[in-house]
C-alpha cells in the first residue's frame, strides 16, 4: 500500500457552485447547515487536503492490502484484490481519525470510456460494499467536511481516495 497526504489548499466557490459540489459529494449535512443559517448564496470558502492510497500488487502477492496508514481520512480494503471476481462486491471501510465514518457517500469509478461509476453510503461501521462490474483501474473516493475555525475559511475538508487494479 502506497499512501500520500497533501498539504492544505484553499478554494473559494460561488454559492451556487459550492452548493452543487456539496450535492455531488453527498455532503447533505453541510448543505443543511447552509440552508438553516440562510447561507445558500454565500460563497464557499474551503480548505482541503487529500489522503490518497493505492494498492500495488507485486509478484502476484496482495499482502498488506488491508493496511491502515493512520491518515485522518482513509479507505481500508476488506476485499483482497487478487481474490476478487467481477460482479462480486468489493468491501471497504472509511475511517476518520481511526474511527468508522457512517453515512458517507463513497464513489467507485472505473477509468474507461465512458467512465463507469457506482455509489453507496457507508453503514454505522463505516463499511460499504460496491458491485464492480468490470476489470480495470478503479478509483474509490469520498469527502468529509466540517466547519473550520481558521480565519478566512468556513469549511475544512478531507478528500480520501483508494486506487486498485482489478483483474
Amino acid at each position: 500500500v502506497v499512501a500520500m497526504r497533501t498539504n492544505s489548499t484553499r478554494i473559494n466557490l460561488s454559492g451556487t457552485e459550492f452548493n452543487q459540489y456539496l450535492e455531488e459529494e453527498g455532503l447533505s449535512n453541510v448543505l443543511a447547515l447552509r440552508k438553516r443559517y440562510d447561507l445558500m448564496e454565500t460563497p464557499g470558502r474551503e480548505q482541503y487536503s487529500r489522503c490518497a492510497k493505492s494498492i500495488v500488487l507485486v509478484d502476484g502477492s496482495s499482502t498488506g492490502f488491508d493496511r491502515v496508514m493512520d491518515m485522518p481520512l482513509e479507505f481500508v480494503a476488506h476485499t483482497d484484490p487478487l481474490q476478487f471476481k467481477t460482479h462480486d462486491t468489493f468491501a471497504l471501510q472509511v475511517l476518520f481519525h481511526g474511527e468508522p465514518l457512517a453515512d458517507t457517500l463513497v464513489k467507485a469509478q472505473l477509468k474507461s470510456d465512458p467512465v463507469k461509476e457506482v455509489t453507496a453510503v457507508t453503514d454505522a461501521k463505516g463499511q460499504v460494499a460496491l458491485a464492480l462490474t468490470d476489470p480495470g483501474l478503479w478509483l474509490f473516493s469520498t469527502v468529509h467536511m466540517e466547519p473550520s475555525g481558521e480565519d478566512g475559511v468556513d469549511w475544512e475538508s478531507l478528500w480520501a481516495s483508494l486506487t486498485v487494479n482489478i483483474s
